[in-house]
């Protein structure tokens, strides 16, 4: 697997590419025929979100984004680390609200130039209050901020490629909740009540079972998932493939709304503009009624995830999305 990069402060994300275990392919196999036959009424509304490389520093990418896809994003979200860029900077939260968004932090405890064997990062440092200071700084910032804020804490906390990972600098699944309720504690403390939780895992495809990672309910307020398209011969995967059985399983742990946190496809191995057309114009509005918002992770990198990474990706996105069903604006 590959660990995340930054590049001037920019995130880029990586993921390992999934293992097909041959041993659940029944029960795969089952739960995505569960999800196909959902019943098929439409979501109400879904908002649209991006993660374009190179914003919220320049928006210049951003409104390529935009006019390429024919519609303003709803929700922009990046990535932030706790060592390299660590303090809040406001002034990207207001750049990107006076857009009529609504920011998405993606707040990750590591050092991203050091890979995923971090100890002064275990989850037990956060339980035991080493990084108190920090937290508070930050809960404080986006207090005096005021305005709505998505804060995506530690995602992907179900695979093995951060330091905040299972297993990895021996962590566990209930370390994990007690990190995430020592973090969401402090902000309740200083009343930060601006902010809106989002927990995060990666989909099971490719990752452990992620039920024994949910703090609950009472601590989250969105739920999301995380997952890719890898393409390539014999590794193709629809939507419905990829999210299906996570998508069931999600559903029946939280009843918080549901957040596609990251989602993209390459283009080989396939259609990477039919997979568009049926990920946002079928399975999403009608298969998936629960999905309240996705994100689509537009950057070039171990695949060409961008909707302009051919004329009839990007074609298949601006058609789906002029949908009403998404929408581009946050309330």
């Amino acid at each position: 697997m590959s660990n995340d990069t930054h590049t001037n402060g920019q995130h880029r994300h990586q993921q390992w590419q999934p293992l097909v275990i041959v041993a659940l392919t029944a029960t795969v196999v089952i739960l995505i025929m569960t999800a196909s036959t959902h019943p098929t009424h439409a979501a109400s509304s879904v908002y649209l979100g991006v993660y374009q490389q190179g914003a919220p520093w320049s928006m210049t990418p951003l409104d390529q984004f935009e006019r390429d896809a024919g519609k303003k994003a709803a929700i922009v979200m990046w990535y932030h680390d706790w060592v390299v860029a660590p303090a809040l900077d406001t002034t990207m939260l207001r750049t990107v609200t006076a857009r009529g968004s609504v920011p998405m932090i993606t707040w990750e405890p590591w050092d991203y130039t050091k890979g995923t064997n971090q100890p002064q990062f275990r989850l037990q440092t956060i339980i035991d209050g080493t990084h108190d200071a920090y937290i508070q700084s930050w809960a404080t910032g986006l207090k005096g901020y005021g305005g709505p804020v998505l804060l995506r804490f530690g995602h992907e906390m179900n695979g093995t490629w951060y330091p905040w990972g299972t297993g990895v600098n021996s962590n566990t699944p209930a370390q994990y909740v007690q990190a995430w309720q020592h973090v969401r504690g402090i902000f309740a403390a200083i009343g930060a009540t601006n902010v809106r939780w989002v927990w995060s895992p990666n989909i099971i495809v490719g990752a452990v079972d992620f039920t024994s990672f949910f703090p609950g309910d009472g601590a989250v307020d969105w739920v999301g998932l995380d997952g890719y398209n890898w393409g390539g011969r014999g590794t193709w995967k629809s939507f419905a493939e990829l999210f299906g059985p996570s998508y069931q399983r999600l559903t029946t742990l939280s009843q918080k709304p549901v957040m596609v946190a990251e989602m993209a496809s390459a283009e080989e191995g396939g259609n990477k503009g039919t997979w568009i057309s049926d990920a946002y114009s079928t399975q999403i509005p009608t298969r998936f009624p629960r999905i309240q918002a996705v994100i689509w992770f537009n950057e070039h990198k171990e695949r060409d995830w961008r909707i302009q990474s051919s004329p009839r990706a990007r074609r298949a996105f601006a058609d789906a999305v002029a949908s009403p069903v998404y929408l581009s604006r946050w309330p």
